[in-house]
């Protein structure tokens, strides 16, 4: 998790602790959300009410990475009371990485001199990059 500043915050949920197949639709997810920012609230002691922008990134083969963004608005929400606007993304999410130790048959996006690898084997050593739309259309390809 990343929190960028009061109003917005950046939640990584990977396959290994999603179920994928139990957010069947917008009322699941977002009751899933809510889920979440109340645990943040718990552990974190964030304040997490109002109306969100929620961006989900969803890769099948990570999982999901959503961007809580707060809105700013001119009447307060009460203290436990959360609404949000969805918008889902469906992105390959690539990793960037700084040397070139890959495997045979591994497709690379090179851009803005930095390299990008579409699939890895131990994520800890990686930035992932979930906004990629830009990378893909736009960089060169190679495949090792």
């Amino acid at each position: 998790m990343k929190i960028l500043n009061e109003k917005k915050l950046i939640i990584y949920l990977s396959n290994q602790y999603l179920d994928m197949k139990k957010i069947i639709n917008i009322d699941d997810l977002e009751e899933y959300f809510k889920e979440i920012l109340k645990i943040l609230k718990e552990t974190y002691n964030i304040e997490v009410f109002g109306l969100y922008n929620v961006d989900v990134y969803i890769d099948l083969e990570y999982g999901m990475i959503l961007e809580f963004e707060k809105e700013e608005l001119d009447f307060e929400y009460s203290h436990n009371q959360i609404d949000m606007k969805i918008k889902i993304n469906y992105s390959k999410f690539l990793y960037k990485t700084y040397d070139l130790d890959v495997e045979k048959n591994d497709k690379i996006y090179i851009y803005k001199n930095s390299y990008y690898i579409e699939k890895i084997k131990n994520i800890e050593f990686y930035e992932i990059i979930y906004k990629t739309d830009e990378i893909i259309k736009k960089g060169k390809t190679i495949v090792i």
